[in-house]
């Protein structure tokens, strides 16, 4: 058993070096080959920009409401505090700083959409080819992070095979090798998804109530983390984690009672990640004044619904109610990430759904998915084994960690289908991600299915030949 033991953990440390290498070499070997996109320039200028605000530790709303304040800065538009949380930037923007060479002048300035590439970089709005190229190595470097993450999660909530096929699928995925040779917050935002995934593993294993409260917390704070990359993040976390949490509920021994625990430790720790490192949720500390506060809720108790008040008007008026009214900001990102992508759904040809949305999911989604010809196919296929697996489970009543890749799969795919206002490619990655998990599960099982075949095959011909 020890020797068993020895060699495995041989060929798992082997297998983890050589799917580090291999994805590190494949994404460096792309970054200068990869297609400019023009969200470049602004991820890169907002990045210098807000890691500026973090590293001068200055937390007053109302630098984090502004684009930076150079030229170009009006069209900042997307990538400012009303559309997105800054972790994505820092991660950006920091190591830029940080192996900045010398002499070399931080960027500001952002794409012109109503202009040609070759006048973007006539104007000076693209990127000088060293920050561009540095920026892009970060995401090489999330990008390996992720491959590493995807073996990991596929060791132990299967095995080292699964892991294996699920990480070389994606290493050789042109969607995800794209996003990951970009200087974009993409892969940033599916390695904190992916880090809760796999948190969520030993989920299951816990029996002991404080346990599982305590990784529902871990969870929690990494799907905060994820959302404060992008804020869709704590929607797909936490339609994964319901999932999860039913099916230990109903499988396993988790009372009412004690679900409902779990569900309020994601819930606090995520919002308490999201509002503690995104300082455009804060208050200005400094304005507040208690007496002033109390005064302006009695006098607006007095005249709400007397009157229609302007947002303009209500800052003025109420000044400390303005201020306090900062926590609002998360929710009301939803409010305009729904409005800006229905702007860009009747702006944007490549944005637009169509007439049946499913198809059009479907031929966006396989086209950008697919790591090998017919891969559809072994989904559909893993699709059904873990299907098979999960109906037993529930049966048995029996835990089982190998079922959590339908699941994750599950809640990506519906959040795409269901509430994804564009269409764009990008936008796919964690779905495409989640379905590699499903077809390894699809190669794995079936090889295993075809060996136990043959074996049985061979003993068979053996004994009739005796």
């Amino acid at each position: 058993m020890r020797n068993f033991n020895s060699s495995k953990s041989i060929i798992s440390t082997f297998l983890f070096i050589s799917i580090a290498l291999l994805a590190s070499l494949l994404l460096l070997k792309n970054v200068n080959k990869t297609n400019f996109h023009p969200d470049e320039p602004g991820w890169i200028a907002s990045g210098y920009y807000y890691s500026n605000l973090l590293l001068n530790s200055n937390f007053e709303w109302q630098q984090w409401a502004k684009c930076p304040d150079v030229p170009g800065a009006f069209q900042c538009g997307f990538y400012n505090s009303n559309y997105n949380p800054h972790l994505g930037q820092w991660i950006i923007g920091i190591p830029l700083k940080t192996f900045a060479v010398k002499g070399e002048r931080e960027f500001f300035d952002f794409y012109n959409f109503d202009k040609s590439l070759e006048e973007n970089k006539k104007e000076g709005n693209l990127p000088p080819q060293p920050v561009l190229s540095r920026a892009r190595s970060i995401s090489v470097v999330i990008g390996t992070l992720c491959c590493l993450l995807i073996f990991a999660i596929g060791y132990y909530s299967n095995n080292l095979w699964m892991g294996s096929i699920a990480a070389m699928l994606l290493i050789f995925n042109k969607l995800f090798v794209t996003l990951s040779t970009q200087a974009m917050t993409d892969i940033s935002y599916n390695f904190f998804l992916l880090c809760a995934y796999l948190v969520s593993i030993f989920l299951l294993r816990q029996s002991k109530l404080r346990h599982i409260v305590l990784i529902s917390f871990l969870y929690g704070g990494l799907i905060g983390l994820a959302s404060s990359v992008k804020i869709i993040g704590v929607l797909v976390g936490g339609l994964y984690f319901f999932l999860v949490i039913l099916y230990k509920k109903f499988v396993g021994d988790l009372k009412v009672k004690d679900t409902v625990k779990c569900l309020a430790a994601f819930s606090f720790s995520s919002l308490f990640i999201i509002y503690l490192i995104n300082p455009y949720f804060w208050p200005s500390f400094k304005e507040i004044n208690i007496g002033e506060t109390i005064q302006e809720v009695a006098n607006y108790s007095k005249e709400k619904g007397g009157r229609e008040m302007q947002k303009d008007n209500f800052r003025s008026e109420y000044p400390q109610l303005s201020n306090f009214s900062h926590v609002l900001e998360f929710p009301l990102m939803f409010v305009r990430i729904k409005q800006i992508g229905e702007e860009q759904v009747q702006g944007i040809k490549s944005a637009q759904w169509g007439e049946n949305r499913l198809d059009t999911f479907k031929e966006t989604f396989f086209r950008e998915s697919s790591s090998f010809p017919k891969e559809s196919y072994v989904l559909v296929l893993g699709i059904v084994l873990l299907g098979g697996k999960l109906i037993n489970s529930i049966y048995r009543k029996e835990l089982s960690e190998s079922v959590l890749p339908l699941f994750y799969f599950g809640a990506n795919f519906m959040f795409i289908l269901l509430f994804m206002t564009v269409n764009f490619d990008r936008y796919y990655l964690p779905t495409v991600i989640a379905s590699k998990f499903v077809v390894a599960a699809g190669i794995y099982e079936a090889s295993r299915l075809i060996w136990v075949a043959l074996r049985r095959s061979t003993k068979l011909i053996s004994a009739q030949r005796q």
